[in-house]
């Protein structure tokens, strides 16, 4: 019998609130099941993923540590942790023998010299743009010293940090889960939102500055100056511990532009939840204030045939076809933006064809067995085996 190789994931989130975890947690899953590895997963602490992967054959082990925040408080509290929880993973990796460690994102960085000083190779997972000038360089210098493969999600990310040949790949988040985010199933829970027959304009984001609530508002407002009556605002989304004041600045601003009868905060949603609602957009608006590494809840939409007006952002642009799918407008250009939405909104035709599309598109480039199957190839290359 083929002795299985030891393969671990460190993940310095354990909750499923969030792309990064959702698509790490796809891939330990599954390689959990396969009779080639042996899967050990890293934690900080227990969380929905470590109740999930529970259920699975993948073993668990919790390491305590902090991430690292810019902040200065918390840049304090992740030294305080630091070695300890370094000296625990390295003991850790040599005592089971690991062969690769693959680092879910950029924030485990400071984990990637324990992998190699074990002796495993080192997979980096990039998902964000964090930094320009020395931190870009420095995180360059980083990976070359330690790492083996370097992932990036998006052809706008591998380009964003300039690291190339065979060193780095391109390999895409795969969708949602199409069992909950099919557009066959029906569901009457939020009927509701169809009232008065107006068009649900609906953005998926927790409330942090960076996710473009301001924008989508602004949005919003010139859309119901173009076709009055004839849209209905709905954020999926709550309150972040921490930005509470944004959060009160947002409400403060919907009041100002008089749209409060035209919209639905909803708070922290499960997906369930949020595929029911999202199965009744229209269209789904993506606005953000920083450069996404690809995003995911655009992709959400898609699976639901909704059509999406998104902004030239970071690796958004590689997710849809402009003009096919959906549209694409400059970063900021919300005047050009509420235009589209208002075409949508007054073109059902258009919306279920683009929404076709988009469907189509999110299957044949965003598949589950093409994102594994990437991953794997990865998995074979750099421990120079064959499945």
């Amino acid at each position: 019998m083929k002795e299985k190789i030891n393969i671990c994931f460190f993940c310095s989130l354990a909750s499923l609130n969030t792309g990064m975890p959702i698509s790490t947690y796809k891939i330990i899953k599954h390689f959990s099941g396969d009779k080639n590895y042996r899967v050990h997963a890293i934690f900080p602490e227990q969380g929905e993923m470590t109740e999930r992967l529970a259920e699975t054959e993948t073993h668990i082990h919790i390491i305590p540590f902090n991430r690292l925040r810019l902040k200065s408080f918390g840049i304090i509290k992740f030294f305080v942790g630091y070695m300890p929880a370094f000296i625990k993973f390295f003991l850790f990796l040599k005592s089971k023998d690991i062969k690769l460690v693959h680092f879910s994102d950029l924030i485990d960085a400071p984990f990637y010299p324990c992998a190699y000083l074990s002796g495993a190779r080192c997979m980096s997972h990039v998902r964000v743009a964090a930094g320009k000038g020395l931190p870009k360089l420095l995180f360059r210098f980083w990976t070359r010293t330690f790492c083996s493969k370097v992932i990036f999600i998006s052809h706008f990310l591998k380009n964003f940090y300039a690291i190339n040949g065979k060193f780095s790949e391109v390999i895409y988040n795969p969708g949602p889960d199409l069992s909950i985010f099919n557009p066959s199933v029906k569901s009457n829970e939020y009927s509701f939102l169809l009232k008065e027959e107006r068009v649900p304009v609906v953005m998926t984001a927790s409330f942090r500055i960076e996710k473009g609530h301001y924008n989508f508002i602004d949005i919003a407002h010139k859309v119901q100056q173009t076709v009055p009556g004839k849209a209905f605002f709905i954020i999926i989304g709550g309150k972040v511990e921490g930005h509470e004041n944004y959060y009160n600045d947002v409400m403060t601003s919907i009041v100002n532009k008089g749209l409060q009868n035209s919209f639905l905060i909803t708070g922290n949603l499960s997906h369930l939840q949020i595929a029911k609602i999202l199965k009744l957009a229209g269209v789904f608006l993506m606005v953000p204030d920083w450069q996404e590494g690809l995003g995911g809840a655009h992709l959400e939409a898609m699976a639901l045939k909704t059509p999406v007006v998104c902004y030239d952002s970071g690796g958004l642009a590689e997710c849809f076809t402009d003009s096919v799918s959906g549209f694409l407008v400059p970063k900021h250009a919300n005047t050009t933006a509420a235009q589209k939405v208002a075409y949508l909104i007054a073109n059902k035709k258009m919306r279920e064809k683009m929404g076709n599309h988009a469907y189509d598109e999110l299957k044949s480039r965003f598949s589950h067995q093409k994102y594994i199957s990437s991953i794997e190839n990865c998995y074979c290359s750099l421990l120079e085996v064959s499945m």
